[in-house]
């Protein structure tokens, strides 16, 4: 956005005659650029509100002996990994992380937002990604999409609790978070730079007495239908968007009403 403000300046000041400034010059000055520290503050331009952060921890290590025993004394022997050892897929590893990540659910109640860079099939990064509300989310996914550049990443991971929606009680935003009706489930979104993209699911039921705990979560459903939205930068960043699942994707929205063939003009 500012740079091409800038060179609409630059232009201007051409084709007026009139010396540009060499701090409008440089229509791309490093701030504008890639990823250059591991934390900062998303503000929004409207108010200056605090809108989101993102701070990304040191390079994974491998928890000693004692940690991996409380991991295992709180959430099972599935910590262990025997399941991602086996793993040799991308698909797989998936599947692998999901199948600990429902141990987590089950034990806690909840699941932070997180999202893995892998390099091939290994995990190289691991961040949380909670954000306050859905521009922030955007603004954050484009973010992770060039450090995972930066990193070198070829796929991510990104996992957390969502909001679901079904049939008549999808409202018109098209965000299951505004149903009536809503449900909610345990997700994972995966993508890599070989064009694999799909979704696993499982529905959360919470115990009545005590809405903090889970009483039981379903069985894993994979999609590998539809089109990721959510990790549309990284798919740009790998050079690897699926037009054709782009839209289909979104004629399944018009159907819905969801969105209309206008609304692709305005974005």
């Amino acid at each position: 956005m500012y740079g091409q403000l800038a060179d609409m300046v630059v232009s201007y000041l051409k084709h007026a005659k009139i010396p540009v400034p060499a701090i409008v010059a440089e229509t791309r000055p490093d701030a504008m650029g890639s990823l250059a520290m591991d934390r900062a503050m998303y503000l929004s331009m409207k108010d200056g509100s605090l809108r989101g952060f993102r701070y990304f921890t040191k390079p994974l290590e491998r928890p000693n002996a004692r940690y991996e025993r409380r991991l295992v004394a709180r959430y099972g022997k599935v910590v262990r990994w025997d399941h991602l050892k086996e793993a040799r897929t991308f698909r797989a590893v998936a599947e692998a992380y999901f199948r600990s990540a429902r141990a987590m659910m089950l034990r806690d109640g909840f699941h932070h937002s997180l999202a893995f860079f892998l390099k091939g099939l290994a995990m190289a990064r691991i961040i949380r990604t909670d954000h306050p509300d859905r521009a922030s989310r955007y603004v954050l996914m484009r973010d992770l999409a060039r450090l995972a550049r930066i990193d070198g990443a070829d796929g991510v991971l990104m996992i957390g609790e969502a909001w679901t929606a079904q049939g008549e009680d999808v409202p018109k935003s098209g965000f299951a978070a505004d149903a009536r009706n809503r449900g909610e489930a345990l997700v994972m979104h995966a993508a890599n730079s070989r064009g694999e993209s799909f979704v696993l699911e499982a529905m959360i039921e919470r115990k009545r007495n005590k809405p903090k705990e889970v009483r039981r979560l379903g069985k894993t459903r994979v999609d590998d239908r539809g089109f990721q939205f959510i990790l549309y930068p990284f798919m740009k960043e790998w050079g690897c968007v699926d037009e054709e699942k782009v839209m289909w994707a979104l004629s399944q929205m018009y159907k819905m009403g969801i969105a209309t063939p206008n609304d692709d003009d305005e974005s």
